[in-house]
């Protein structure tokens, strides 16, 4: 049955226990598996980021629904556009995430840089699947052409922000919105591209 998400926003936001039960019926368990393959080779776990992602979204629900509702007039505020903004929002929390491990890790003295170092490598053979994983996403995404192989590569491998990559880049905002857009469908594509490969 399909939901009048405009109107299950408007529940949410007022607090409506049951449009959130159905918000996180709905999109978890795609999001899930799509945090899976994406961030798993980063060794963040996707439970955690999913739930971190939904926490988030309803303990600002009234910030973070105004952008979706200012970003989307009334004919595009659909179940697909919900989608992709509930999964940009995941992004967010796992490019946040990577960032303060960065951070952290810079942060250290050497010795603790070591040992941060020896426990994420603790599972060689995990940690031998998930590069090659990661390679294999990576070259398929060079495949979908050069300015979306440097925005995914400024984004989560860098992790820098629309803003930052647009004075790096010297793109215009609008340019890399549509990229994180093109970027969204090609990971996709290769998400099941290589799902289907692994099988």
């Amino acid at each position: 049955m399909a939901a009048d998400i405009p109107e299950v926003l408007r529940k949410i936001a007022a607090g409506d226990p049951g449009a959130k039960a159905w918000l996180y019926d709905t999109y978890a368990g795609e999001l899930q598996r799509k945090l899976s393959f994406r961030y798993g080779v980063h060794a963040l776990d996707p439970e955690e980021l999913l739930q971190d992602s939904f926490v988030y979204f309803y303990q600002h629900d009234g910030r973070v629904l105004s952008a979706f509702l200012d970003r989307h007039p009334p004919p595009q505020q659909t179940a697909e556009q919900l989608r992709t903004y509930l999964w940009d929002l995941a992004c967010g929390v796992a490019s946040n995430r990577l960032r303060d491990r960065r951070t952290r890790r810079r942060n250290l003295p050497e010795s603790g840089r070591d040992l941060s170092l020896v426990v994420a490598d603790s599972d060689p053979e995990q940690e031998h699947i998930a590069r090659d994983q990661m390679r294999r996403f990576a070259d398929c995404i060079a495949e979908k052409g050069e300015q979306i192989q440097l925005y995914f590569a400024l984004r989560f491998v860098d992790g820098l922000t629309a803003e930052e990559i647009a004075g790096v880049t010297g793109w215009p905002i609008e340019q890399v919105y549509r990229l994180r857009v093109r970027l969204g469908a090609a990971a996709d594509d290769c998400a099941m591209r290589l799902q289907m490969d692994l099988r």
